[in-house]
């Protein structure tokens, strides 16, 4: 059914939003789906919603750490 393969987006993307609180909430929602639609990395996302969060927001800082946190988990043992 529909309703089941779209409630995790609208959850999501609800959750999302007020956790980063965009100045552009419609802006926001808009790239969330665009992106949703398409598929991508948890990278790309966090790239994202760094992009979209003002820095004084706790929201940035969670976003940063989870953005290098997924850095962190795809370097090779033997880089480190």
């Amino acid at each position: 059914e529909l309703r089941d393969i779209l409630d995790p987006y609208l959850k999501d993307s609800i959750v999302t939003l007020l956790e980063n609180r965009p100045e552009d909430p419609i802006q926001f929602l808009a790239e969330y789906f665009r992106h949703a639609v398409k598929g991508t990395k948890p990278l790309l996302r966090s790239y994202r919603y760094i992009r979209l969060t003002k820095p004084n927001r706790d929201a940035f800082m969670n976003n940063l750490m989870s953005a290098f946190r997924t850095m962190d988990a795809k370097r090779s043992p033997a880089s480190a």
